[in-house]
């Protein structure tokens, strides 16, 4: 649902560790919060095109055209207006609704829905989702004001006052069809949040939701499909914990049945549960709880090896990283399921998009934060390799994670696993940390932390590559410049104790360094052959 394309594969592990060129070559690295917010930001622009995507073919549905359609489809808008506006008997009124139906229905752009509104022809359509007024009419008046609210003028819909009744006949409509397109309405509204948003669900939306899935034998029949969607689309922006827990446990058991039946058609409507849960399950203990006890996870662990009706993996690895991430017994929940042999594959297919890498090193690194056990089995399976290798050559999106599991892997564990983060490569990612122009606080210390365990465990051989790729530089440089008082004094620690407590910086035979502009300048005095070393600075930040 919110994939992004996917980018170059990665493949095989370091042989050898990274030159000091190929580190220099590295671009500076964000903010992890700056990065993270771009992240969600770009997350989101995707949302809204998918929305639009899903929204239109909404507007389509079950608006197929007979002999009478076609004639209205060589009006112009306009014409079809005003006869809207001014029929009088009650198969004028009927036709022309059907009119507007059509052309709303078609329309590749929001000119005809502007001239629509514009000629004021909503106030009557509201007026015919009356209870009094014949079956037909609320119908054909509710496909019209659902393919208005599926434009830019979901305001003047909701203005209008028809949510009142859309939610009436929603409760009260034995006609499935019409309750359908009552979903449809009320979701598109919905989905565009503030006030909207707040008022339909005031209005106790997500319970009828719930029970007409709880009423139907057979959830994946058209109502239920429309009735998860629009649970979906509610879940997207962040709810109370009552109805949160309502929709887990419906869904819940919903995913369940239906991941048994592995049947195609069931797709899209997989899908978006699937979806709905990875919102439903960002940090809400009680959710992940839920998910765990309602027997989830191991289905949810299979489908990233015995994915047979094509469902999509990021939303999957979602609800489990979200599991991950919450306590020891929950994170040894998703291991018990056998996580940790579908990870390794997962860094390597070139078939996945970047964000597929971004969310299995985000597992790892929480994996790595987990009791002595658990990251026992993540090293035993060799993917401190495959985390060292991503934490230099993917994307941002994708080191920034990975540098996170290499440093948490450092920080709470032994001189053994320490030893192998060595051998492996996973010093130089985290030596680029150092060079970031505004790092978070808490990456910065996490980092230094790990250098420290690094240093400690290694010896004269650490020391060796974090010179390699002048660490030593850059933690001086942390010391004198840095906007975190704890990460310097960690920098500072660090070189007295494994550095001689020594200023670092590079020297050639005729000149010393100076520090010119927040620059390393080296060479000669012949200003024609200057070298600068140039760290950047905000203006300048990149991935």
């Amino acid at each position: 649902m919110f994939g992004l394309a996917g980018s170059s594969s990665i493949s095989g592990g370091p042989s050898e560790l990274p030159s000091k060129e190929r580190i220099a070559s590295y671009k500076p690295l964000l903010d992890s919060e700056v990065g993270r917010q771009a992240r969600n930001e770009q997350t989101l622009e995707i949302r809204k095109q998918k929305k639009h995507q899903a929204l239109k073919k909404k507007r389509g549905m079950s608006n197929t055209l007979n002999n009478d359609d076609e004639e209205w489809m060589q009006l112009d808008d306009e014409h079809i207006v005003y006869f809207f506006n001014h029929a009088t008997s009650n198969t004028d009124r009927l036709d022309s609704i059907r009119g507007l139906r059509c052309i709303l229905a078609t329309c590749e752009d929001d000119a005809t829905v502007n001239t629509v509104v514009h000629g004021n022809a909503l106030p009557r359509l509201v007026e015919y989702l009356s209870p009094r007024c014949p079956p037909e009419f609320v119908y054909e008046s509710l496909w019209c004001i659902n393919n208005i609210a599926a434009t830019a003028h979901s305001q003047a819909v909701f203005n209008s006052g028809a949510v009142k009744d859309i939610m009436y006949h929603l409760k009260n409509s034995t006609n499935n069809e019409v309750r359908e397109t009552c979903i449809m309405a009320l979701t598109n509204i919905v989905s565009d949040g503030g006030e909207m948003r707040l008022s339909v669900l005031s209005q106790g939306l997500i319970d009828i939701l719930l029970d007409i899935l709880h009423d139907l034998k057979d959830p994946t029949e058209s109502l239920g499909f429309h009735t998860i969607w629009s649970l979906c689309t509610i879940c997207q922006e962040p709810l109370e914990d009552g109805p949160a827990m309502k929709i887990t446990a419906t869904l819940g058991v919903v995913f369940c049945n239906l991941v048994q039946l592995q049947k195609k058609h069931l797709a899209e409507i997989m899908n978006d549960i699937l979806w709905a849960f990875s919102y439903l399950s960002k940090s809400r203990p009680n959710v992940m709880e839920s998910v765990v006890q309602l027997g989830m996870i191991p289905y949810l662990v299979t489908l990233l090896n015995e994915n047979q009706i094509n469902l999509q993996i990021q939303p999957v690895l979602k609800v489990l990283g979200n599991i991950v991430a919450g306590t020891e017994a929950q994170t040894q929940s998703v291991l018990d399921a056998g996580i940790l042999a579908f990870l390794q594959p997962l860094f390597h297919d070139a078939t996945h998009p970047w964000e597929i890498r971004k969310e299995a090193a985000w597992m790892a690194s929480n994996i790595c934060a987990g009791s002595q056990a658990q990251v026992r089995a993540l090293f035993e399976t060799g993917l401190i390799e495959d985390l060292a290798l991503i934490a230099l050559e993917d994307r941002w999106q994708v080191r920034n994670e990975a540098i996170w599991a290499i440093a948490n892997f450092c920080t709470g564990h032994g001189s053994k696993y320490i030893q192998n983060v060595i051998d492996q490569g996973g010093i130089a990612p985290l030596v680029t940390v150092l060079a970031m122009t505004s790092p978070s606080e808490d990456m910065i210390c996490e980092v230094l932390d790990a250098l420290h365990k690094i240093l400690e465990v290694g010896g004269s051989r650490s020391r060796e590559i974090i010179e390699e790729y002048d660490g030593h530089v850059l933690l001086n440089e942390l010391t004198l410049e840095s906007k975190s008082e704890i990460a310097a004094k960690k920098a500072s620690k660090i070189l007295g104790l494994f550095f001689g407590g020594e200023t670092f910086v590079d020297e050639c035979e005729n000149c010393g360094p100076q520090v010119v502009d927040k620059k390393f300048k080296f060479g000669i005095n012949d200003p024609s052959m200057e070298a600068t070393f140039d760290f950047g600075d905000n203006s300048n930040r990149m991935f």
